[in-house]
């Protein structure tokens, strides 16, 4: 909608010009002018709010990525649509790792009967954990701190 704007129920266009199509009088241009000041600065406050969501988001990640340091062999616990799975670091990249993940077998996890291995960005990769301990001859394991 670049270069088109609404003025008194009238379209207007090249927003910079201070009259509107089928308005002709000084009084209307003021008031217009007016209202344009006044969407600008609702436009700047809005983008003030924007940049400290933004900012706040971007801090969260960023401590939250400092306290997880992993490297290729570690176990990491990540997210994948809303669940979260324990896996084995198998590349790692600047932007992306790429990690095998086991899946649940009651309140244990074991190896899938096909592996189960995909990239995930650095906000998706939650902690580090311990490597599991086996539990049964069957390839259950726990996760002490999971």
């Amino acid at each position: 909608m670049d270069g088109i704007g609404v003025c008194q129920n009238k379209v207007y266009v090249e927003p910079w010009k201070e009259s509107c199509i089928g308005v002709n009088s000084n009084q209307n241009n003021e008031e217009n002018l007016t209202d344009k000041q006044e969407n600008q600065e609702d436009m700047d406050n809005q983008d003030d709010d924007d940049d400290d969501q933004i900012n706040s988001n971007n801090e969260d990640v960023n401590n939250r990525l400092e306290k997880v340091s992993w490297s290729v062999g570690s176990w990491v616990l990540v997210e994948y649509d809303g669940n979260y799975y324990p896996g084995r670091v198998i590349t790692k990249l600047e932007t992306e790792t790429e990690v095998e993940c086991m899946s649940r077998s009651g309140p244990n996890w074991k190896w899938p009967a096909r592996r189960d291995v995909a990239w995930y960005t650095k906000e998706q990769i939650i902690r580090q954990l311990n490597a599991p301990v086996p539990i049964s001859s069957r390839g259950i394991c726990v996760f002490e701190n999971l």
